[in-house]
C-alpha cells in the first residue's frame, strides 16, 4: 500500500507543513499575535524535533498529525473561530507529542493508555492555557478572556474537548499514526 516514492511525498509534506507553522510563527510574532506564535512556533518544533535529535530527515510525524496543527494555525490566522482553533491547535500538540514519544522513544504505549494519555494531556493543556491567559489578563491588563466566568467555560471546553478527542483518537486517528508509526519502525528509524 505504500511504497518507497509515496513515503517520500509524505515526508516531503510533512517537512513542508513545518515550514508553514514556523512561517506561521515568524508572522504571529511580526504581528504581534504572540499565542498564535507560541502556539505554532511550539508545534513546529515538536514536529521537527525527532529529525533534529536523529539527524535523519525521514524521522518525521505522519501528515496528518502535523497537518491538524497547521490547520489549526490557518484557522486561527484567517477566521473567526479562533477559540476552536486554539481548542484544535491543543489537540494538534498532544497528537505531536504523543506520536513523538511512542515512534522515536523507547516508550510504548498500549492503545487505550495512548487515548487516555491523549484526554489527560488536552484537558491539562486546555487547562493551563486558560490560566495563563487568565493571569495576563489580571496582571498585565490583557484581554484574552475578559473574566472569571469565561475562564470557567474554558476549563468545560477543555475537558469536553478532551474527552472527545480522546474517543476520535481511540476509534479513528490512532489508526493513522500507528500506520506511520510502524512504517518508520520497520525501516529503523526508532532511536
Amino acid at each position: 500500500m505504500f511504497s518507497w516514492t509515496r513515503t517520500e511525498t509524505e515526508i516531503a509534506v510533512s517537512w513542508l507543513l513545518v515550514a508553514c507553522l514556523v512561517a506561521a510563527g515568524a508572522v504571529g510574532l511580526r504581528s504581534g499575535a504572540y499565542p498564535m506564535a507560541v502556539f505554532a512556533l511550539l508545534s513546529a518544533g515538536l514536529a521537527a524535533a525527532p529529525a533534529v535529535f536523529t539527524r535523519e530527515r525521514r524521522a518525521t510525524l505522519p501528515w496528518p498529525v502535523v497537518g491538524l496543527a497547521a490547520v489549526a494555525a490557518l484557522g486561527q490566522r484567517f477566521t473567526q473561530f479562533d477559540g476552536v482553533a486554539t481548542y484544535v491547535w491543543v489537540v494538534a500538540v498532544t497528537l505531536i507529542l504523543v506520536v513523538d514519544l511512542q515512534a522515536f522513544t523507547d516508550v510504548e504505549m498500549s492503545s487505550r493508555f495512548s487515548a487516555a494519555f491523549v484526554t489527560t494531556t488536552t484537558m491539562a493543556v486546555g487547562a493551563v492555557w486558560t490560566v495563563l491567559r487568565w493571569v495576563s489578563d489580571a496582571f498585565f491588563g490583557t484581554s484574552y478572556l475578559g473574566g472569571v466566568d469565561p475562564v470557567m467555560w474554558e476549563l468545560v471546553g477543555a475537558t469536553v474537548v478532551g474527552v472527545v478527542v480522546g474517543v476520535a483518537f481511540e476509534y479513528g486517528f490512532h489508526g493513522v499514526i500507528d500506520a506511520g508509526v510502524e512504517r518508520r519502525l520497520d525501516r529503523g528509524e526508532r532511536r
